[in-house]
């Protein structure tokens, strides 16, 4: 037996487009589509960001990242390619604007790839990283490469701060670069660990807060999705007034002499 085929108003006849009729045809009366899947995804991330934020997100980082994200979105508010500034422009301005418009959305990339983490976390706990990833982990010549370059930018720094603790501390908050956190994840994720020891409790505390964190992490990863969508637009929106055909319009124009 045949499938249902949807048919769709003919556009090429002569006949009236009513929207509302045809619309009901495949939803219904009460099956009004109020979101894209798009827009969802973005109120969850910024859902996400809102709850854990404020614990896990390191304050400088955030604070840079944040002033970024909302100078480059005023930027694409006040050079909108339909704006009569921009359409006025010459074409060499034009030129000179998407230059600094691709600089910009680089920096807000860079703001992005420099978040960094608070990671609370006992002493006991941090104990159990070091030794794991010291002493119990075997390496592959990959997985020593990226070892190595955990040590040096989390593991090591951490190290000298936990022995300056007075004896008395159990608990401390050292910041792990992003970059660190998903190293420490791929490598602290590879460990197995049997249940119902102090060991055991110590490594599901850290799986947990990790995950908690990239999670994050993932949810600024969709607020970069959106504005490199904006800037894609609007990179070819600015080709389309001079008749380029893609985004490879010069920075600068170059004057020859």
């Amino acid at each position: 037996m045949e499938e249902n085929k949807k048919e769709f108003f003919d556009f090429t006849s002569d006949a009236a487009f009513n929207l509302d009729e045809e619309y009901v045809k495949y939803f219904g009366n009460n099956e009004i589509i109020k979101d894209n899947p798009s827009e969802v995804e973005l109120k969850d991330a910024e859902k996400i960001i809102q709850e854990d934020g404020q614990k896990y997100m390191e304050y400088s980082s955030v604070n840079n990242y944040e002033k970024i994200f909302l100078n480059i979105n005023e930027f694409f508010k006040k050079y909108r390619t339909d704006s009569d500034e921009v359409k006025n422009m010459t074409s060499s301005d034009r030129d000179k604007l998407f230059g600094y418009g691709k600089e910009f959305f680089k920096e807000y990339k860079i703001a992005l790839e420099n978040l960094s983490f608070n990671f609370e976390m006992s002493v006991k706990e941090w104990n159990f990283i070091e030794h794991t990833l010291t002493k119990k982990l075997s390496y592959t010549g990959n997985d020593l490469f990226t070892y190595w370059e955990l040590y040096t930018k989390f593991i090591e720094p951490t190290k000298r701060n936990v022995s300056n603790l007075h004896k008395e501390i159990t608990t401390f908050v050292p910041t792990i670069p992003i970059r660190s956190l998903v190293l420490l994840q791929h490598l602290l994720f590879r460990h197995e660990e049997k249940g119902s020891t102090e060991s055991f409790n110590h490594y599901k505390n850290l799986c947990f807060e990790i995950a908690k964190m990239t999670k994050l992490f993932n949810a600024y990863g969709v607020m970069l999705s959106r504005v490199e969508n904006k800037f894609t637009h609007w990179v070819h929106a600015l080709n389309a007034i001079d008749g380029f055909n893609d985004d490879t319009r010069s920075p600068v124009t170059e004057v020859v002499e």
